[in-house]
Formats: C-alpha cells, sequence, structure tokens
C-alpha cells in the first residue's frame, strides 16, 4: 500500500499560505455533495492501494467532530482523492462561520483529481489544495492549532506529529488514527505532547474491518496548557553554521519565532476579534531567502542603529572610521553588522514568560567600531501577550552602542496589503530635523502643524503624501524621562481589530513606513511592497556620537548598556 497517499488529516487553526487556490463557487445542494461523495468512496473501495485509507465510519466520526468544534481552519493532509476533505468541507459549510480547509497532497495528479472532486461538490470556496511534504506544512503553520486529525498510516507522518508539538493551542484536541501503525507508535507521540500537557484520551473502535483494535485516540489539552519554547532547526549558512528557530508560545495562544541568524524576530502570531491568527510581522520563508540578502526584517540591528553621519565619529580624542553603506553613511551597523551574523542561543522559562536569549561577542574592531563587544538580547514572550525585547552589552575599550530591533508590523497580516489605514498614535511632540541624506542637523523640531503630527490618533495614509521623502522615515522624539520604561505609540488595524501598543526605556523611536519595499520581496503570504509595513524603532538618536547635544551612547568598561522595549498586543472588539 502507499502510505503516503493515505486519507490523514491535520485540523489545524492558524494561517496557511501558498498553495493552488480555488475561485469562488456557489455552494451545490447537499444532494451534490453526497453524489460526489459516494462515487469517491466507491472509487477508493474497489482501487488497489485505497482500501486501507477510506472508511465511512471514520469519516462520519470526523465530521462529527467537526461540527462540535468547529474549527477556523482546518488541514487535511494527504487528501488523496479528496474523501474526508468532502465530509470536512461540508461541515465547515454549513457552520456558517468563515471556516477553511486547506488539502495537502504529496503527489501532484491525486492533488488535481482532489481539486475537481471539491469543484463537482461546489465546495472549492472553502477549500484550497497545497501539493508537497506535510512535514515542512506544519512549520508554516501560522496561529496555533486547536484541533487536529492525525493519520499514523506510515511511520513518514510520525515527524508531522511531532512537529505539532510547536502549535498546540490551550484546549487543542488531537485525533490520532492507528490503523496503520502500532498503537504503541501513537501512544508514544502523545507521551511526547504530555510531557509539556495535561491531557486526557478517550478510545474508540471505528468498526472497520481491515483496522486495528483501538483505531482512534482523541487527546484533549485543557486550558491549563503550559507555556513553551521549542527548539527547531532551520537550515545553515553558505559556512556551514547551524541556524535554530526557537518558537516561544504562552498560554493564550499567542506564538512568537525567533531565529539565531541575525537574532531575527520572523513570526508573531497574533489574534483578530474573531479569533483568527496571523503573522503581524513581515518575513520570508527560508534561510536561504534571508541569506540572499534583505531590508532588515525583523532583525537585531547593532552595533550602531540607524545613522552615523559621513561614517566616521570621534571618541576620547580618537576618531574612528565605519563602513560608509548608505551613501556617505553608515547605517545600522555596516554591511556586516549584527544582523547578519549567527548567534548562540538558550530557552529561557519563568512562571510567566518563555524565552530565548542570545549572545554573540563583536570582536575589537569589528566594522571599524572600538572595543569588543559582548551583546545579549532576550526575547521574552508572557501571558499577558506581551513580547519583550531585552538588550545588554558590555565592552573591554570605550565604544559607541545602540540597539535596536527592525521588525517591519502589518497588523492585518504579512502579504495583507498596506498599512495607510492603520491608526497610529506616537507620544512624542518633536522629531529630529535631517539632512538631504537623512542624517540628524542637531535641531529638534515641533510636529504640531505637520504631516508628522501623530500627538492624537491619525491614519498612517492619512498625510502620508505631504511628507517630503514620500513616506515616514523620521526619527521622533518621545515624551519621557531618560530611561524610564513608558508608552511610545499605538498601533490598530481597523479592519482585523489588531493593537499593538510599543513600550520603552529609549529616547526616541524611527517610524519607517517601508518606502524601498517592492513586490520582489514576497513570502508564502503574498508580495511586498511600498507603505506593506511600519517600523518602530526603538533606540538612541541617530549620529549621536557626532553631537554632543545628543543623549550620548558612549560604553565604557565597567558599565552596561541597557534598553527594554516592550510590544503589547490586543484586540479591539
Amino acid at each position: 500500500m502507499k502510505a503516503m497517499l493515505c486519507t490523514a488529516c491535520l485540523l489545524l487553526a492558524g494561517a496557511i499560505g501558498g498553495g493552488l487556490a480555488f475561485a469562488q463557487a456557489a455552494a451545490a445542494p447537499a444532494d451534490v455533495v453526497q453524489e460526489v461523495i459516494d462515487a469517491v468512496e466507491k472509487e477508493c473501495l474497489e482501487g488497489p492501494g485505497y482500501v486501507y485509507t477510506i472508511g465511512h465510519v471514520k469519516a462520519k466520526r470526523l465530521a462529527e467532530l467537526v461540527r462540535e468544534r468547529q474549527p477556523r481552519l482546518v488541514v487535511e493532509c494527504g487528501t488523496a482523492l479528496g474523501y474526508s476533505g468532502l465530509w470536512i468541507a461540508r461541515e465547515l459549510k454549513a457552520a456558517g462561520r468563515g471556516g477553511r480547509l486547506v488539502t495537502i497532497e504529496i503527489d501532484p495528479a491525486l492533488a488535481k483529481r482532489a481539486e475537481a472532486n471539491f469543484r463537482k461538490a461546489g465546495l472549492s470556496d472553502v477549500i484550497t489544495v497545497r501539493v508537497g511534504d506535510a512535514r515542512k506544512v506544519v512549520q508554516e503553520i501560522e496561529g496555533p492549532v486547536d484541533f487536529a486529525f492525525i493519520d499514523c498510516n506510515g511511520e513518514n507522518y510520525l515527524p508531522v506529529l511531532r512537529g505539532l508539538q510547536a502549535k498546540l493551542a490551550p484546549g487543542a484536541v488531537i485525533v490520532a488514527d492507528n490503523t496503520g501503525v502500532s498503537a504503541g507508535q501513537v501512544r508514544g507521540y502523545l507521551d511526547a505532547v504530555r510531557a509539556r500537557y495535561t491531557s486526557r484520551e478517550e478510545w474508540f473502535d471505528v468498526n472497520l474491518p481491515w483496522c486495528k483494535r483501538d483505531a482512534m485516540e482523541i487527546s484533549i489539552v485543557p486550558k491549563e496548557a503550559k507555556m513553551d519554547v521549542i527548539k527547531t532547526a532551520f537550515g545553515q549558512t553558505a559556512e556551514g553554521r547551524a541556524v535554530d528557530l526557537y518558537t516561544l508560545r504562552n498560554a493564550s495562544g499567542l506564538t512568537a519565532r525567533v531565529m539565531t541568524y541575525g537574532a531575527t524576530l520572523i513570526g508573531v502570531d497574533a489574534p483578530d476579534r474573531n479569533g483568527q491568527f496571523a503573522n503581524v510581522t513581515l518575513y520570508l520563508d527560508t534561510l536561504d531567502d534571508y541569506l540572499a540578502g534583505h531590508p532588515s526584517l525583523g532583525s537585531t540591528i547593532g552595533r550602531y542603529a540607524n545613522r552615523i553621519g559621513d561614517a566616521k565619529f570621534t571618541l576620547d580624542g580618537r576618531e574612528y572610521r565605519l563602513a560608509a553603506n548608505n551613501g556617505k553613511n553608515h547605517l545600522h551597523g555596516g554591511p556586516k553588522g549584527l544582523g547578519v551574523l549567527v548567534w548562540k542561543a538558550e530557552p529561557v522559562r519563568g512562571d510567566n514568560a518563555v524565552g530565548v536569549a542570545l549572545s554573540l561577542v563583536s570582536p575589537d574592531g569589528d566594522e571599524g567600531y572600538p572595543g569588543t563587544l559582548n551583546a545579549k538580547v532576550t526575547y521574552r514572550l508572557t501571558n499577558d501577550n506581551e513580547l519583550r525585547i531585552e538588550y545588554e552589552a558590555t565592552t573591554d575599550k570605550p565604544t559607541v552602542v545602540n540597539l535596536t530591533n527592525h521588525a517591519y508590523w502589518n497588523l492585518g497580516g504579512a502579504g495583507s496589503g498596506d498599512v495607510l489605514d492603520h491608526v497610529m498614535t506616537l507620544a512624542a511632540d518633536r522629531y529630529l530635523e535631517v539632512d538631504e541624506g537623512l542624517t540628524p542637523t542637531g535641531r529638534l523640531l515641533s510636529v504640531k502643524g505637520t504631516p508628522l503630527d501623530f500627538t492624537t490618533p491619525q491614519a498612517i495614509g492619512a498625510r502620508i503624501a505631504q511628507a517630503a521623502i514620500g513616506g515616514y522615515d523620521h526619527c521622533f522624539v518621545l515624551n519621557k524621562a531618560p530611561g524610564a520604561l513608558e508608552r511610545a505609540a499605538r498601533v490598530e488595524d481597523p479592519d482585523s481589530g489588531r493593537v499593538m501598543e510599543v513600550f520603552t526605556t529609549e529616547p526616541s523611536v524611527q517610524v519607517y513606513t517601508a518606502i524601498h519595499l517592492s513586490d520582489k520581496l514576497r513570502s508564502r503570504s503574498g508580495a511586498y511592497g511600498k507603505s506593506h509595513a511600519v517600523c518602530l524603532e526603538a533606540q538612541h538618536y541617530p549620529d549621536s556620537p557626532n553631537k554632543p547635544s545628543f543623549p550620548s551612547t558612549v560604553l565604557r568598561p565597567g558599565e552596561t548598556y541597557r534598553q527594554t522595549t516592550i510590544h503589547k498586543f490586543g484586540v479591539k472588539k
């Protein structure tokens, strides 16, 4: 039998992009759906290689569970001719809650036949077919899994099961079918799940003549499920250095993903007002995509974020020359800054947060900066739906330091379009005047009466055309005491209801509306473009080393650089 062609299913709450999308179609009468189901069942039962994979009782029970749970997004792994998918899609359609089904099939020919069956049944408006290996698709899920059906007919699916451990939400339901493997293998997987969660199980026999006893198991992860941080491999650099991915999840299902290349934030899955999760930060699909070059998507920026004029500064009477990688200026620590290095990482676990602590050593003279810099960045995801980013650094020689994160935020979801309708508020009455190279002149100007006035809530796109550079790339001076952790910004997406508040200890925030993004940059969520995100880079003022009137960024031996920035996620109903 062909184990990989089985009608294995994963029911997953989350967002998966890419694949073959069907055109919108009107729902067919129920009898038409049943006619297609009957025809597919007949073909499966008569065709060699499928008899072990299809069961009317099994599909009916699965449909009952979908009806009871009403998941938002369903993923079926190994759709074959689409038999189970037809049952599932009919239930999602009947529920009328906007639930969708994504089916996965490794065989392109079978995927096309399944697509034809879905269209024939008039269910193609709720179904998308993807061709590919389910083990990889599991890694692409955006949002927590709240219902899973896994057909374990063949050991190829066991890695899929293990991959789900990083995706389960509190209250998740797992249904495992062991018709093709021993009950011990299914139990072994569920034991691994139990190592992280409290669960209960229910066994029942589907009464199929070819099924082994105890054909299905339901394992329910209750609301008191633990927070978790899980490490997985993400790839390796051209030099052979391993890059890992850390998935952080809190008790309410909010998820963040951080990779060790560049200490980069590549995902934050947050719910909208309807409970639908989406990745709200722009990302790329693979490590190779990042290695090919990108505009600092989610990267940790340093040693010095933003610009240093003329790519040089003087410290204690000595001039230091840096790489000029932004015209005549130095930008974001240079072409080989901290955002393109592989960091060491360790998981962090606490009573109210999970995280990952990343560290590296930047040697004396790195990119022209004096002193050996020991840098540490810790991402913590709390049960208060806060993503805390804490920075520390020490040096053995006087140097300058200014670290930040360069996440591109789109609260509608990555790839959903521009953020011009996002409503933004900034706690900033002033901004830094800049020259033609966007380096500060040293003057602090009032935002009053300008398109830079966000002291009251304003749509980002309301006055963006009036900005001198065709968008926002400005450093706003925050109304706060030095070093105090206070709110700097609030952004709301009216369509999804998602809200993000930013708190920081830093004196300023650079607001950048992705002026230079082009549609050549894309992920499985879609193509990106100008104004498809907003960056809120909490930091010290740019060019401070050359502006004595600006807050100092000098770090000396025996001192510790520290800064904290918090992104708090919520929903406006």
